[in-house]
């Protein structure tokens, strides 16, 4: 054995023990002596991607990779590596090349599965968790990762069944707790199935909390609280919002969001219109929809994707980047230099679209607030403006966990003020420009479903097509928190949800009156 070897075995046994930077000190006296040396600027990249320092981990592995471009092992790290990253395009090929030259490495069927989660491509995710079970079987993350994805996909039944044995088994964390009650409530499963899954993961905030985030363990109160709502404890229910909410709250910045409206309002005021800067003729391909979340954007989107003249870009905040990137002030109008710069920035963002697609849906909430910029820059564009009962509204935000920076939601009162905001410039932007805009009311959509779809394909220009109503129908995962309820046909009993509430919700009332 020489002492080369002797050192990789050396830094092996400490990167095992976790003394990592002996191991770093090691592997570096290696490259020193053999620049070149593969497994050496291998392992030392593996080190450093632990240790959370991509850029070393990412010069390290792909010089790994130059020098031996065959090894299934370095393309699953480069892969995990870019995963990390957030450069998932990047990540994805470099699983799918692991794969290639390596069927049999389940991290690698599972990175690829992961992403392909979150780009909605759900039975192609299933394909890889069941292929990364059958590799290595009995694996608990994995298991959960293919259970979480079934969850998802809706399929209940089998999701149930991976889950239950994993918690009857104590192996259970938080998170296998969580899955199994969403499964259940998804599923409208039997009161007492729910109702036991409630109280093994109240037992577990009871005792177990302080092993997990404060932003785990608020996930975990909303969900347990989401359980009690379906069992009728409205008071345990909203006890459980409200403890969830709190360890989820980060500071609502009203005073600068109400000051972007006020100065978004002077530079778009009447007075000033006539000699506002629009481009000519751009964005009829574009339908923006706009609203509160949980107003029923997500029911849109998916009964217009369900056209098949119609595509969908999801929640991207892509034209907020676009505008962005060519002027970082929010508040004011755009010059005529700047118009030009940001379609092309945003249109840079969009996917070729499949044949037959002419329109796309850009369901960024908070478009509402670039509605001035919209008109602007697509002046051919239409807006769907999605209203709710606000109180429906006020507790449905209340009682979900988003993707995303929605600071607003985790406070009644500061939900309160969002949704000020939100009417007030919505009622100025239909008011003051000339954009096509069109206000689709959740309730009337449930009331005459056809009626509802009908003017909103005839606003889009689009011709009548079936599938429309039968939008759950289509296999196109959403990816808010409205997932699994564009899995069904339109039902009603969200509208008057308040009620169950109305004590407990002054704070937002006096905040939406200003009070």
């Amino acid at each position: 054995m020489n002492n080369t070897t002797e050192l990789i075995q050396k830094a092996n046994a400490c990167t095992q023990r976790k003394d990592f930077q002996e191991a770093i000190n090691i592997y570096k006296q290696v490259l020193q002596d053999e620049p070149n040396h593969i497994d050496a600027s291998y392992l030392l990249g593996s080190v450093y991607g632990q240790l959370g320092e991509l850029d070393s981990a990412r010069e390290l592995l792909l010089k790994a990779h130059q020098l031996r471009p065959g090894s299934p092992y370095i393309c699953t790290n480069l892969g995990n590596l870019f995963k990390m990253s957030g450069k998932l395009a990047e990540a994805a090929r470099f699983y799918r090349k692991a794969i290639s030259l390596k069927w049999d490495i389940p991290q690698a069927h599972c990175g690829l599965g992961e992403i392909l989660s979150q780009h909605g491509m759900s039975d192609e995710a299933i394909r890889c968790f069941e292929n990364a079970n059958k590799i290595q079987p009995g694996v608990v993350n994995m298991n959960m990762a293919l259970a979480y994805e079934l969850e998802k996909h809706g399929d209940y039944q089998r999701a149930r069944t991976i889950l239950k044995p994993l918690i009857e088994a104590g192996q259970a964390d938080h998170r296998t707790l969580v899955t199994y009650v969403v499964t259940l409530l998804h599923e409208q499963a039997d009161q007492e199935d729910l109702l036991a899954a409630g109280k093994r993961l109240h037992s577990f905030l009871d005792n177990c909390s302080d092993r997990i985030s404060a932003a785990d363990t608020g996930h975990c109160w909303l969900v347990l609280g989401q359980c009690y709502d379906a069992a009728g404890d409205f008071a345990a229910a909203f006890s459980c919002f409200t403890k969830g909410n709190r360890l989820l709250a980060t500071p609502f910045d009203e005073q600068g969001y109400f000051s972007r409206l006020a100065s978004l309002r002077s530079a778009y005021a009447p007075e000033n219109l006539k000699d506002l800067t629009i481009a000519a003729g751009d964005g009829a391909d574009l339908i923006f929809i706009v609203g509160m979340p949980r107003s029923g954007t997500t029911l849109i989107e998916q009964i217009l994707n369900t056209h098949p003249e119609v595509g969908s870009l999801g929640e991207t905040g892509y034209f907020s980047k676009a505008r962005t990137a060519v002027c970082s002030s929010g508040d004011r109008e755009l010059s005529r230099e700047e118009l030009s710069r940001v379609s092309a920035s945003y249109r840079g963002y969009l996917p070729e679209t499949s044949q037959g697609i002419r329109l796309l849906t850009d369901k960024t909430l908070n478009n509402f607030i670039e509605l001035g910029h919209i008109a602007q820059v697509f002046p051919k564009a239409r807006v769907v403006n999605c209203s709710r009962n606000v109180l429906d509204t006020c507790i449905s935000c209340y009682s979900h966990r988003f993707n995303g920076y929605m600071p607003y939601t985790y406070d009644l009162h500061a939900l309160g003020r969002y949704c000020r905001g939100y009417l007030d410039i919505m009622n100025f932007w239909a008011n003051t420009l000339e954009l096509r805009i069109l206000d689709l009311n959740y309730e009337a959509l449930i009331a005459d479903p056809e009626k509802g779809v009908r003017g909103l394909l005839d606003f889009c220009d689009l011709p009548w097509d079936d599938a429309c109503l039968s939008f759950h129908e289509n296999s196109r995962f959403a990816k808010t928190a409205s997932y699994h309820q564009v899995r069904k046909p339109i039902y009603s009993s969200s509208v008057g949800r308040y009620k169950n509430y109305e004590i407990y919700l002054e704070p937002f009332k006096q905040a939406l009156e200003g009070r």
